[in-house]
C-alpha cells in the first residue's frame, strides 16, 4: 500500500474533550455521584466568570469553552440546583449568584496535565503504527482527532439514534463529519493488533470509552434517574446479538453480549427472544450447513463474523445441525427466555406497510424473509406495550434491541411520522448496554472494553463491495483450472485475506491484478503455513517417537527387576531348603509332634527329592534354574507390561 497523508487537519478538531471524559471517569472511580462528578467543571468555569451574577446559558458556554463539555440545559439545571442547596450559589429572578458558601474552585489544571501526557503516550503510538501501515498522521494532535472521531462515530451517534428522547436537542454534534472508511480502519486495526497487547494503552482506551459513556449517556437522559433500575421493562433481543452470544461471532463479541446479558438482568430487566427470532436464527444455520457441503458454497458465504468463525472453526454440516438442534438449551442457559411471539392487537401496531416500506433494502419485497421478521418483533413490542408510552426505557414493558443501527434509524423516523411519543420500540443493544452500565458499572467493569474490540473487529471486515469482486474473481480462477477447490476453501478461510481485503477503500474500484496480487500473497502464506504445519506434524510425530522409545526402556527395566526380585525370591527359598534338607535330618521334622515341624519335613523332603530327580534327568545346577527362570519371567513380565506397544 502507497503512503497517504491523512486527511486529518491539525486542530481541526478540539481534543479538549478525551481528557475531561478521563476525569469524568476518575470523578465517577472516586465515588462522586453521577451530579456530583460534573459539578467541578461547573464550578471552574464559573470560577472563570468575570461577572458578579450569571445565567444558565453563561455557565453552559464557558463550560463547553474551557472543558469542550457541551451540557443540555435541563441537566445542567440539576446540577446548579444541588449547588444552590449547599449554599454555593443562589438564585434570584432567574439568575444566579455566588454563595456565602463558594468553595474554592478545584484546581483542574495539573489533573488535567496527568491525563494529557498519559494520552499523548497513546497518540504517539497511534502515530507510529500509522506509519507502520502506510498512514501518516502529521502530529499527535491529529492522531487524538481522530481517536476522538473514532469514539464519537461509535458511540455518541448510536446513543443519538437510539437512546435520545425527542427533546435533546441540546445535544446534536451539528456539521460535525465523522472520520472515513479508512481512517476508522486504521484505528481498528490499532486496536485489535496493538493496544490489546499492551495494558497500559488499553487502560488509557478503556477509561476515554467509559469517560463518554459517563458523558453522553447521563446528559442525554434524567441525570437523576441514571442508577435507578429498570422496573418494568422485557428486553426482546435480534438475531445478531443472539449469534453474538452464543459464541458464534468471535471471542469479543460473545464475551460482550454474554456481559450485556448479565448486567441486564442484574439491573431488573426481563431478556428474552421471540419465538419467531429463534426461528430467523435456525434459517441462517440452515443456510451455512447447505453451503459448507461444497467448495463453490463455502466460497459463495459473504464474510460476516458468522462466516468467520464457520471456517476458521473447521465446522462441517454436522456441526452446525448439531448447534440448531441445541439452540432452545444454550439460549435457556444464557438466561435468555424463549417468548411466544402474541398475536397483533391493531389498536397500537400502526402501519405495518409503512414500516416494512421504511425498513427494507431497495433489492427487498415486502415478503422478504427478514422484513416479516422485523415488522413481526415489532409488533409485538408495541402489542406488549398496550398503548403505554414512557419518556424513559426504565419502564417501557418492552422494547426489541437490535444490532442494526440502520433499522433503529428507520424504525424511529417511522414512529415520530405516526404521531406516538416516548421511546422508540426499536433501540441499539450497544445503547442499552450503555444506560444498564450507568446503574451497575461495577458488575461489567470489562463489558465496555469487550465492545470496544467486538466494534473494532467489526470495523475490519472487507467492504462488501470489495468482497464480492474477489470472490468473483476467485470463481473464475477455480473454473479455469488455476485454483483446487480445496485451494478455494482455504483462501476463503484465510485470517490474512480478511485482513488485507479490508485495507481496500469501498469507493475505490479494485482491478483484476490487485485481487490476482490478493490472493498469490494469501496462497504463499498458506503454503508457508502449510509447511510449518507440516514441519510442526513431523516434530511432534518425532516428539512422541522419542516419549515411546523412553517408555518402553522404562518399561524393559522395569520387566527385568521384576524377573530379577521373583527369580532369586525363588531361588533362595529352594536354595534354603536344599541346604537344610542336607545339613538337618529329615526324619527329625517328620517325627515332630508340632504339625509346623511335620509339614517343613514334607517341604524340605519333597523338595531335596525333586531337585535331585530333575538334576538327574535332565542335569544342571539350582543357579542355572535360577537364571533360565530369569529370562522367562523377563519375557512374560515385558509381554504383559508393553501389551500392544511396538518395541523399537
Amino acid at each position: 500500500m502507497a503512503d497517504t497523508t491523512s486527511s486529518l487537519k491539525t486542530g481541526r478538531k478540539s481534543v479538549k474533550g478525551l481528557a475531561t471524559v478521563a476525569m469524568l471517569k476518575a470523578n465517577f472511580d472516586s465515588g462522586k455521584d453521577h451530579i456530583e462528578m460534573f459539578l467541578p467543571f461547573v464550578l471552574d468555569a464559573i470560577q472563570s466568570h468575570s461577572t458578579r451574577d450569571f445565567s444558565l446559558e453563561d455557565v453552559k458556554s464557558r463550560v463547553e469553552a474551557r472543558h469542550s463539555l457541551l451540557i443540555p440545559s435541563p441537566s445542567l439545571s440539576t446540577i446548579l440546583a444541588r449547588a444552590v442547596k449547599r449554599g454555593a450559589l443562589r438564585r434570584e429572578g432567574g439568575r444566579y449568584f455566588r454563595g456565602a458558601s463558594f468553595p474554592s474552585a478545584p484546581d483542574l489544571t495539573a489533573q488535567r496535565a496527568a491525563i494529557e501526557a498519559e494520552q499523548r503516550r497513546l497518540a504517539s503510538a497511534l502515530v507510529e503504527f500509522g506509519h507502520e501501515n502506510g498512514f501518516s498522521l502529521a502530529s499527535e494532535e491529529d492522531a487524538l482527532a481522530l481517536l476522538l472521531d473514532f469514539l464519537l462515530h461509535y458511540h455518541v451517534s448510536l446513543i443519538l439514534d437510539s437512546a435520545a428522547p425527542p427533546s435533546a436537542p441540546d445535544l446534536a454534534i451539528g456539521s460535525w463529519v465523522g472520520p472515513s472508511s479508512r481512517e476508522l480502519r486504521l484505528v481498528a486495526r490499532f486496536v485489535t493488533a496493538h493496544a490489546t497487547r499492551d495494558p497500559v494503552v488499553l487502560g488509557v482506551l478503556q477509561r476515554m470509552l467509559e469517560g463518554f459513556v459517563l458523558q453522553n449517556v447521563l446528559l442525554l437522559r434524567d441525570i437523576n434517574e441514571a442508577t435507578r433500575r429498570f422496573t418494568n421493562l422485557s428486553v426482546n433481543f435480534d438475531t445478531g446479538f443472539l449469534l453474538d452470544a452464543l459464541g458464534l461471532e468471535g471471542e469479543a463479541a460473545g464475551l460482550a453480549a454474554r456481559e450485556t446479558v448479565a448486567l441486564l438482568r442484574e439491573t431488573g430487566a426481563e431478556v428474552c427472544v421471540f419465538d419467531k427470532t429463534v426461528m430467523e436464527i435456525k434459517r441462517i444455520l440452515w443456510v451455512y450447513e447447505e453451503k459448507l457441503r461444497s467448495a463453490q458454497g463455502i466460497a459463495s458465504l459473504y464474510p460476516t463474523a458468522l462466516t468467520r468463525y464457520v471456517l476458521t472453526h473447521k465446522l462441517k454440516p454436522s456441526d452446525i445441525s448439531e448447534i440448531v438442534s441445541l439452540l432452545e438449551t444454550n439460549l435457556r442457559a444464557l438466561g435468555v427466555a424463549i417468548r411466544k411471539t402474541p398475536n397483533r392487537d391493531p389498536r397500537y401496531t400502526l402501519d405495518e406497510k409503512g414500516l416494512a416500506q421504511v425498513i427494507k433494502r431497495p433489492t427487498d419485497t415486502d415478503s422478504h424473509p427478514r422484513v416479516i421478521h422485523d415488522v413481526d418483533c415489532i409488533a409485538a413490542v408495541l402489542t406488549l406495550r398496550g398503548g403505554h408510552t414512557s419518556i424513559s426505557y426504565d419502564d417501557a414493558r418492552a422494547v426489541f434491541a437490535t444490532t442494526t443501527g440502520l433499522l433503529v434509524t428507520h424504525v424511529r423516523e417511522w414512529y415520530q411520522a405516526s404521531g406516538e411519543a416516548g421511546v422508540c420500540p426499536v433501540i441499539h443493544q450497544l445503547a442499552l448496554s450503555n444506560i444498564a452500565w450507568l446503574k451497575r458499572p461495577a458488575s461489567a467493569s470489562t463489558l465496555k472494553l469487550y465492545e470496544l474490540v467486538a466494534l473494532c473487529t467489526a470495523a475490519l471486515a472487507p467492504p462488501k463491495k470489495v468482497w464480492d469482486q474477489f470472490s468473483g474473481h476467485l470463481r473464475t480462477l477455480q473454473e479455469s483450472g488455476r485454483l483446487s477447490s480445496e485451494e478455494v476453501i482455504a483462501i476463503v478461510a484465510s485470517q490474512l485475506t480478511d485482513d488485507l481485503l479490508s485495507r481496500f477503500d469501498e469507493n475505490v474500484d479494485t482491478d483484476a491484478d490487485t485481487i490476482e496480487e490478493v490472493i498469490e500473497r494469501v496462497r504463499d502464506q498458506y503454503k508457508v503455513d502449510a509447511q510449518r504445519s507440516i514441519q510442526d506434524a513431523e516434530a511432534r510425530a518425532k516428539h512422541r517417537e522419542e516419549e515411546l522409545r523412553e517408555l518402553i526402556l522404562r518399561l524393559r527395566r522395569r520387566s527385568r527387576r521384576l524377573a530379577l526380585w521373583v527369580s532369586w525370591s525363588i531361588f533362595l527359598v529352594l536354595a534354603g531348603l536344599a541346604v537344610t534338607g542336607s545339613s538337618v535330618p529329615v526324619v527329625e521334622f517328620l517325627q515332630s509332634r508340632s504339625v509346623v515341624g511335620q509339614v517343613l519335613g514334607y517341604l524340605i523332603s519333597g523338595s531335596v527329592w525333586l531337585l535331585g530327580i530333575v538334576g538327574l534327568l535332565w542335569g544342571g545346577y539350582l543357579f542355572q534354574w535360577q537364571r533360565s527362570l530369569e529370562d522367562r519371567l523377563e519375557r512374560y513380565f515385558r509381554a504383559s507390561l508393553l501389551g500392544d506397544v511396538k518395541e523399537r
